[in-house]
């Protein structure tokens, strides 16, 4: 054996090697996937579609194509994905982020002020725009809904909150009024040439006076309206951002031709231009199940349109203590996590919402106020919006408004 000896230590190294340079090669193939802005995707069987998943926002996305997939179009699919998955990092990295240092908001943050003009960037215009509807929804909802909110959202902590239950600390009335105190949609002054429009171009100025802004109630649904422009109706970009001086009316662009379901967390985008054979079937998750298990389905058809639903719940982010549920969904009111007897609101936007250009945005914006108003006090605001929704009660109740009745069926039915 002694002879051997040194040939089996040599075949062993060389195993060794292999391995490793396996590794690293298996290393630099994902490393690329990551940069590319897709962490994998798959064509589907029989090359109809196309789905790709990956991580923005501080939450999941997943984009799935409709359409023909054989040959080089599978390809072509991709890159589609890598695009969508990219433009939203750099929505949220360069205009919404509060987070991020080198977004537009965060520059409104620091600086309490943003002056538009015609020499402004697409950017700053595109966050007026945002802006000025989350006030309106705002003041729409007597402040259920509160772009202010983040003073208060840190004084809980639940977000960010990694001990064990029992570790969680409520905060004291005093701190939570200090923090209150920095809070208030009111507090974010709009100027325009044109009160009557909210189109970013009339815009003259928005002051912060001692509050900062968090979209993050509606942030993610209006990255379904910044996807639907950009991509399928064919906006211009300037400087990667789409020109917001371009018309869309919820209508596509020339020359695409597939359909897509996009999620961004709890906001999906639809778009259904008959590509798909079958219908799309939208789940509602079952609040007191896991990720994938479904209460109900809306069923939408294959040439819907632009489609857009967000759901809000107290299963997102929530620390169980002593019997309680404390979620991240706090009630600017009561200075505590929603109790409106509600653990789910979904919101269904579409053509006929009031502004459909935005309806990602509303329908988010809309799930989050409603979810903190309670089902009675939502149904005005949603009629002011012609929005429709699902809401679940804490009893396992299901009531829905009467649009969604025809496409909204209960998964044990």
């Amino acid at each position: 054996m002694k002879k051997y000896r040194g040939t089996m230590i040599g075949l062993a190294a060389m195993l060794i090697c292999t391995v490793l340079l396996i590794v690293v090669v298996l290393n630099k193939k994902n490393k690329e996937a990551n940069d590319s802005g897709v962490s994998s995707g798959t064509v589907s069987s029989d090359e109809k579609s196309y789905t790709a998943y990956d991580f923005a926002m501080g939450t999941s996305l997943s984009v799935t194509v409709y359409g023909d997939m054989s040959g080089s179009k599978s390809k072509e699919a991709e890159e589609e994905g890598r695009k969508i998955f990219d433009s939203i990092k750099e929505l949220d990295e360069e205009i919404i982020s509060w987070r991020s240092s080198s977004s537009v908001l965060s520059k409104l943050n620091r600086e309490g002020k943003l002056v538009i003009s015609e020499e402004s960037s697409a950017k700053e215009k595109i966050l007026f725009t945002i802006l000025m509807l989350s006030k309106s929804i705002c003041k729409s909802s007597d402040g259920a809904l509160d772009i202010t909110i983040r003073p208060l959202a840190d004084a809980w902590g639940i977000e960010s909150f990694e001990g064990k239950p029992e570790e969680f600390i409520v905060p004291d009335e005093s701190i939570l009024k200090e923090a209150k105190d920095k809070t208030g949609y009111e507090k974010l002054i709009t100027s325009m040439k044109s009160a009557s429009s909210g189109i970013a171009d009339e815009a003259d100025m928005i002051k912060l006076e001692g509050v900062v802004v968090d979209l993050g109630a509606v942030g993610k649904g209006y990255a379904l309206d910044y996807i639907y422009d950009c991509i399928v109706a064919g906006k211009t970009f300037v400087d990667g951002i789409g020109d917001d001086s371009a018309s869309v009316n919820g209508t596509a662009g020339e020359g695409y031709d597939k359909s897509i379901v996009l999620s961004v967390g709890g906001s999906i985008l639809v778009y259904g231009n008959g590509e798909k054979e079958k219908s799309f079937k939208i789940g509602v998750r079952d609040p007191e199940g896991d990720m994938n298990d479904m209460i109900g389905v809306i069923t939408l058809p294959s040439d819907c349109g632009k489609v857009c639903i967000s759901t809000s719940g107290n299963y997102e982010k929530y620390i169980d203590k002593d019997g309680i549920r404390y979620h991240h969904i706090i009630d600017p009111k009561t200075l505590y996590p929603a109790d409106s007897g509600l653990v789910s609101v979904t919101v269904v936007c579409d053509k006929d919402t009031i502004i459909p250009e935005y309806s990602g945005l509303i329908s988010d914006a809309l799930s989050t106020a409603c979810f903190i108003l309670g089902k009675e006090e939502s149904m005005k605001l949603l009629e002011q919006y012609k929005a429709e929704a699902v809401f679940i009660d804490t009893y396992g109740n299901i009531t829905t408004t009467e649009g969604l009745s025809d496409i909204f069926t209960v998964s044990n039915e």
